[in-house]
């Protein structure tokens, strides 16, 4: 029974609370395994953090003073001044609620536009994160399976996922995380990653950062677009988008199917051989209408429908041929936007809802002639929200605003095997939150752009939480250099499931979180090479963890990370392009003196792109190296800690554009067949290789 209760799927991550045998005591009163890389490896991590730390308190001091002077205007910035590199020069919408340019912007955001989507040829939203800085992707196994993003080294449930407005975390989850799996990138304008703790703006869940995405628009003229793509694992990817406008509206639609034979979720290393089954249909919408010039009515719905062929574990005997998961996705928002007195007011009304529907269902099979298994998940959110943007002055904006959200959450799980029946069923329950927030946005001087945040937020089940963000930005023109600093906090509130399943605690308080960053960047050799680098750091209190000695949720874990993201982007010559982005991280679980697992202690990824014949042809080179980092064999009771070893995978793309309607595309993955994992027992693809065409009417 105890083994059903740790293998339910509710579960993950159960916690060994005893030191291992051998382990070293540490001042802090936590152990240091014996065998663990970070002895090994940790004197590395520390000096080089050591140093990285060293230079970043060395100008903390001057750009924290600096930046409130930006509390009184001095002058007006005519516009905004940008740097060389190419992130910079974009517009990001995440970090204020409004338009700002990148370079302006105190915390750490990657900005992916649609341009770098198609380039890339990536289908779904967790590959493309995969080379982001100070993201970590794992899957447990090939398409549908669960797939997690680690944040700056945070848990999966501390990044909060938010589409134009909508927040689609998912209530009904164990503890509101949001599964990548089925996320596909049609109709996609910009994806944006927002680094470090954001619960000023957005509230519950953005203690690591927040990644935020953005629908295309309608166009004044009809733009199609049309793309097929087969190749690997019997894989066959169908998209179409439709944009269009006229006086007084626009529309945008994107739908998209995939089908693959995929491979076994379940390593095929450890003698498992079915080959698990994927498909999905997406459907994208975004529409809006301009009765007056002072007034916009906006709608927003996508809808994911999935189904995915998935094994009962990771490792040796981990193969299932009938265990089936379903999964169904909506998100819908509809708002009205006014701009009242010439535009130095700004309203946003709006209504948004998130709904997950997932039924994971296993019947007795050949190999498995006693198991059954029937189970219903549900989560859903409501939300609604004002948000104002105020002018004070021409140097400043004002953003405040309320929200109210209501989450809900049920599941019916059931089982019957060796171990004899069990079940567990949870809800419907709900809980409500109110938040209020103000930001306000200041560029002092030409050089020097600050923000300053605060927000309460009321839990109907937890107590009432204040969160803060202070990020200033220096830029000095004349020698191509940006100075950026955040201080923020935030928290996440306990799940449904935390608070009320037959695991749950309905004493369990928030997790909190306070963060901080100083970065610098640099133009070089005439705007032809931009280098930079961000120290971070991320104490996060009260982590709500599963105690297998008591069966229950409690906050009994802290976690202490850090690290170092450096990126460079060179145009080495006319049409050669290169890029590389490294991380360094050192996370630590304070109750066990463990690295906390899945996150890699170092990345690096590099992309080297050429592009000849007049634009009308590219190749390009993709590198990426994951360092090791450590896992748990839930295959052994209780579980043991085990170390993933790091891997590097190499990708070649290219494209040929035919005519002005018709382009070609193609890429080989996994060039050099890597074999590794992600996650524990869990298969990954081996070289597959894809190819295509694309047709704009």
């Amino acid at each position: 029974m105890k083994k059903l209760y740790l293998y339910s799927p509710h579960l993950k991550f159960p916690v060994q609370r005893a030191p291992r045998a051998g382990s070293i005591p540490q001042r802090d009163g936590t152990y240091l395994p014996p065998d663990s890389d970070k002895a090994r490896s940790g004197p590395f991590h520390k000096k080089c953090l050591c140093l990285l730390k060293s230079a970043a308190f060395s100008f903390a001091g001057g750009i924290t003073a600096a930046s409130l002077c930006c509390v009184f205007p001095m002058t007006t910035s005519a516009e905004s001044r940008a740097t060389s590199d190419e992130n910079t020069r974009k517009v990001v919408v995440s970090a204020h609620h409004f338009e700002t340019p990148a370079e302006k912007v105190g915390s750490s955001v990657t900005v992916i536009t649609a341009e770098d989507i198609e380039r890339s040829q990536k289908v779904y939203l967790l590959d493309l994160l995969r080379d982001v800085p100070g993201v970590d992707v794992v899957q447990s196994g090939g398409r549908g399976g669960n797939a997690s993003v680690f944040l700056r080294g945070a848990n999966s449930e501390h990044t909060l996922v938010v589409l134009d407005g909508i927040e689609i975390n998912n209530p009904g989850s164990n503890a509101r995380f949001f599964n990548f799996a089925n996320m596909s990138l049609e109709n996609i304008e910009q994806v944006e990653i927002l680094r470090g703790s954001q619960s000023t703006l957005y509230g519950s869940d953005a203690i690591g950062g927040v990644i935020h995405i953005t629908t295309k628009k309608g166009t004044p003229q009809t733009e199609i677009g049309v793309s097929v793509e087969g190749g690997s694992f019997e894989t066959f990817v169908e998209s179409a988008e439709v944009r269009s406008g006229a006086e007084g509206g626009e529309f945008s639609f994107g739908v998209s199917r995939e089908d693959s034979g995929s491979f076994s979720a379940a390593a095929e290393e450890d003698g498992n051989s079915e080959d698990d089954e994927y498909e999905r249909t997406s459907f994208s919408f975004q529409g809006g209408i301009h009765p007056l010039n002072e007034l916009d009515l906006n709608v927003v719905f996508r809808h994911n429908d999935s189904k995915a062929d998935i094994d009962n574990d990771g490792g040796v005997g981990g193969d299932d041929p009938n265990r089936l998961l379903d999964t169904r996705e909506t998100f819908f928002r509809t708002e009205a936007a006014l701009d009242l007195f010439d535009g130095a007011l700004k309203q946003v009304y709006g209504v948004s809802l998130t709904n997950h529907k997932f039924n994971d269902d296993n019947d007795p099979d050949a190999a498995h002639p006693l198991d059954t298994q029937r189970s219903q998940y549900r989560g859903k959110l409501i939300k609604w929200d004002l948000k104002n943007v105020i002018h004070p002055t021409e140097s400043s904006r004002l953003v405040f605003g309320i929200e109210t959200e209501q989450e809900k959450a049920s599941s019916n799980f059931s089982s019957d095997g060796a171990f004899g029946p069990y079940s567990s069923n949870f809800g419907p329950t709900d809980a409500r939150t109110n938040g209020y927030y103000a930001d306000l946005f200041v560029e002092a001087t030409e050089w020097l752009a600050s923000s300053f945040g605060v927000r309460v937020d009321d839990h109907s089940r937890t107590d009432s939480e204040v969160t803060f963000r202070v990020a200033p930005v220096v830029t000095i023109a004349e020698t191509g250099t940006r100075f950026l600093g955040t201080v923020s906090t935030g928290y996440k509130s306990p799940s449904l499931f935390q608070l009320y399943s037959s695991f749950g605690n309905p004493m369990l308080e928030a997790e909190e979180s306070t963060s901080w960053e100083l970065g610098i960047e640099q133009t070089l050799f005439g705007d032809a090479v931009t280098v930079g680098g961000t120290y971070f750091r991320n104490d996060i209190d009260q982590l709500v963890t599963f105690n297998s000695g008591t069966f229950l949720f409690e906050n009994i874990n802290e976690a202490e990370i850090e690290g170092f993201e450096f990126f460079a982007r060179a145009n080495l010559v006319e049409g050669l392009d290169l890029s590389i982005d490294f991380t360094l991280l050192d996370t630590e679980d304070k109750s066990t003196g463990d690295d906390l697992l899945r996150r890699a202690r170092s990345q690096v990824s590099s992309s080297l792109h050429y592009t000849f014949l007049d634009a009308r042809a590219s190749v390009q080179a993709r590198v990426r190296y994951v360092g090791d980092r450590d896992d748990q064999n839930f295959n052994t009771f209780p579980a043991e800690r085990v170390e993933l070893s790091g891997y590097t995978l190499v990708d070649l793309l290219g494209s040929y554009q035919v005519s002005d309607e018709i382009s070609l595309f193609a890429r080989v993955e996994n060039l050099f067949d890597k074999e590794y994992q992600e996650v524990f027992g869990y298969g990954t693809a081996g070289v597959a290789a894809y190819g295509g065409v694309k047709v704009n009417i």
